[in-house]
């Protein structure tokens, strides 16, 4: 096998990984928003509803990224991960900033000027951490602080 057949197949496997990736994780989302809009944000708003979400999702993320990484065999080689990383938060963020914004009727603009800044903020976050497949929070690292800050939000 020559090197330019090695790259096409560590390439396709980078694509197929980041794609399934994304459809777990995007497939769990809209799975939520619904019962989000629907149940959780009459009873204690958007923003209550969003920030009781996003652990949700993060846990999503954690579990799909460690799923994939082992069931497809990725290596733990950074520029791998991160690549599948990238191409699952670059269709998400695609698929939000199209389907979403066409299904609610909004532009770009009117989309982010009615976006709450703590809970839009805060559910941007684990988009975010999905660039890093399997890479476990450190406890005492910003995504520690993050999950103790949600505990505590909800909490109280």
């Amino acid at each position: 096998m020559s090197a330019f057949q090695v790259d096409i197949k560590v390439a396709m496997q980078i694509l197929k990984a980041g794609l399934l990736y994304f459809a777990l994780v995007c497939g769990a989302g809209f799975a939520l928003g619904p019962l989000r809009i629907l149940w959780v944000v009459p009873r204690f708003g958007t923003r209550m509803a969003e920030l009781m979400e996003t652990p949700i999702m993060f846990i999503v993320i954690l579990i799909a990224a460690r799923w994939i990484v082992r069931h497809l065999a990725i290596p733990s080689t950074p520029s791998r991960r991160l690549g599948m990383g990238c191409i699952a938060l670059g269709f998400l963020l695609t698929a939000e900033f199209t389907l979403v914004l066409w299904l609610r009727g909004l532009s770009i603009r009117e989309y982010l000027a009615t976006r709450d800044p703590v809970s839009g903020t805060v559910y941007y976050l684990p988009e975010c951490r999905s660039l890093f497949p399997n890479e476990f929070p450190n406890p005492s690292g910003i995504y520690g602080i993050l999950s103790r800050v949600l505990v505590l939000t909800i909490g109280g």
